[in-house]
């Protein structure tokens, strides 16, 4: 795109910069929406199939329904949702994961306070005794997604060249 021309006149030497800035400005812009609407897809991509496996592959007796219904994520971009994983009630043996859905949005809404830049996947288990399960209890309700969800950032990501 740059482009140098030389003049000879009276004044021998004098290179002229012709570079057409706006255009750079421009190409480099569409670039960076490309970059980032790429990142949103495969974001999208990682995300449903962290829900997936976080909600079949759990350990937990899920009683009520409610932590299997609580699974969700939100992609966000500059601290605004642009995809929300919507979270899907299902019923446990004593109850219908009514309580569910609610816990993963609040819990989600008040994590987007926390990333005002940038674009970020998060994936939760918006039932708050779902940390107590996992971490006392020894039972998998996020562990495998999160491993998963590592795995399939290198692949999808570092490997296409978009992120180190």
């Amino acid at each position: 795109m740059a482009k140098s021309v030389t003049y000879s006149s009276k004044y021998k030497g004098v290179v002229v910069n012709t570079t057409d800035y706006k255009a750079v400005n421009r190409a480099l812009l569409n670039r960076k929406e490309e970059l980032e609407r790429l990142l949103i897809k495969r974001f999208t991509m990682i995300g449903e199939e962290c829900v997936r496996i976080a909600r079949e592959s759990g350990s937990y007796n899920d009683i009520t329904g409610n932590r299997r219904s609580s699974i969700g994520y939100v992609i966000l971009h500059d601290g605004k949702p642009v995809v929300n994983g919507a979270s899907k009630q299902y019923s446990g043996t004593k109850g219908n994961g009514e309580a569910g859905p609610p816990a993963a949005e609040a819990l989600l809404k008040s994590l987007q306070a926390k990333f005002p830049w940038g674009i970020v996947l998060i994936v939760c288990a918006g039932m708050n005794y779902a940390a107590y399960v996992e971490n006392v209890r020894h039972k998998d309700v996020l562990t495998t997604a999160e491993l998963l969800m590592e795995s399939l950032v290198r692949k999808h990501l570092t490997n296409r060249g978009i992120v180190k």
